[in-house]
């Protein structure tokens, strides 16, 4: 590993004679750069950044509040994006990073991090190829660690368009969008290229499921995999109580999710139908039945009671506090005028909803919740600016 960020780290040395008339001079000439040059990250009230990269943070993984992993990179937009994939990791709580041992370097974005256990844990890798049309995306797609994140490697040699992937003992999951515009099948049976799973650690693979997109287990049989779907609701999502021996598609219509939030240990799972030009995305759904049927539990509107407040289609949270990040191209499109996309967190289990400010980020990005109350977030933006709030935004009851 190489440590490749470390910040506000300094030591401070007294100013005398002309030393110090060096140092007014400094400080002045400052001044002025300061303010003839762009400001790259704007600052919000009850965040603080903690780190800036040289390419786009979409994804991360926390142990707790100080130890975590992020992954970077581009995926597909159109074009090639000229990003490779890194993996970062923190012990400090974000002050330092270092940059991880990956396998292969490979242009596009690592789409999420998910740890089995403090030591175990695996990678998904959306190569920045059109997925729309191509199936064959360079071979290493899934990477795995077995020292907390540190180093990466590939057992795997997955040719996918991967978007999520989950573990536990005895299940290995992954969605994809292998060939993702020419598979619009959303009714059963399914047409098997949203995904695999493996029951003996990636031997074998079994194809299931239609374009995924997120995945989250309540515990270790119950779990929801969400789908994607470009054009218009259908049963797009996928149901298990087995730990993914079989598997069901849900009986209400859904639009597409990034993600999906499971609340541990009970039967009820979140979901933030991301923002699509021409289609209703601005609803916090939630299911009390393990996924099978969806209702919709808040419908987002502007301040000044205009619809269409946008999400990135991923939901997170701790317990009763959830929270969801606006899509900054669509917010910026549909929002009013002087609205600023930030982020909201609901106290009641997405009931309802509160700005605090934040970043934005574009849709298909996740961010990180943890700490015991849910008061510890790790949001990122399109610019490679890592941000932090301690207090859930700006709440001095969010203190943990």
């Amino acid at each position: 590993m190489r440590e490749v960020v470390s910040f506000f780290r300094f030591r401070r040395r007294p100013l005398h004679g002309a030393n110090l008339r060096v140092g007014v001079m400094a400080i002045v000439i400052g001044l002025i750069a300061l303010v003839h040059t762009p400001v790259k990250a704007q600052l919000y009230y009850g965040w603080h950044l903690i780190a800036t990269f040289n390419t786009s943070i979409g994804c991360g993984y926390f142990f707790d509040e100080n130890h975590g992993l992020i992954g970077s990179g581009v995926r597909w937009t159109g074009t090639a994006s000229g990003a490779p994939c890194e993996i970062y990791k923190t012990t400090d709580g974000g002050m330092t990073w270092t940059a991880s041992a990956i396998p292969k370097i490979i242009d596009g974005a690592v789409t999420s991090i998910y740890m089995q256990d403090t030591l175990t844990g695996y990678a998904s890798i959306l190569p920045s190829v059109d997925y729309s049309v191509n199936e064959t995306f360079g071979g290493s797609s899934l990477w795995k660690t077995t020292d907390g994140g540190s180093t990466w490697f590939d057992p795997y040699h997955q040719d996918h368009a991967i978007t999520c992937v989950y573990g536990q003992n005895g299940l290995l999951l992954f969605t994809k969008w292998d060939n993702a515009e020419y598979s619009d099948k959303r009714f059963a049976p399914p047409d098997k290229a949203g995904g695999n799973f493996s029951y003996d650690g990636g031997v074998t693979w079994t194809p299931a499921f239609c374009r995924g997109n997120g995945i989250a287990f309540s515990d270790s049989l119950n779990g929801v995999v969400t789908e994607m779907n470009a054009a218009s609701g259908g049963n797009t999502f996928w149901v298990t109580n087995d730990a993914g021996r079989t598997w069901w598609q849900s009986f209400s219509d859904q639009y597409e999710a990034w993600s999906v939030y499971a609340m541990p240990g009970q039967h009820t799972f979140f979901c933030a139908n991301e923002s699509q030009p021409g289609l209703p995305a601005n609803t916090i759904n939630r299911s009390t039945d393990w996924g099978l049927t969806w209702q919709t539990r808040a419908t987002l509107v502007y301040y000044d009671g205009s619809p269409g407040v946008s999400f990135t289609g991923t939901i997170s949270g701790v317990g009763k506090t959830l929270y969801f990040q606006e899509d900054s191209g669509e917010a910026t499109d549909r929002g009013p005028i002087g609205h600023i996309p930030a982020m909201y967190r609901s106290d009641d289990t997405g009931a309802t909803w509160h700005y605090i400010n934040g970043p934005t980020n574009s849709r298909d990005t996740r961010f990180v919740v943890t700490g015991c109350m849910g008061q510890v977030v790790y949001a990122f933006d399109g610019l490679g600016n890592v941000w932090k709030t301690t207090d859930g935004g700006g709440d001095p009851a969010l203190t943990g």
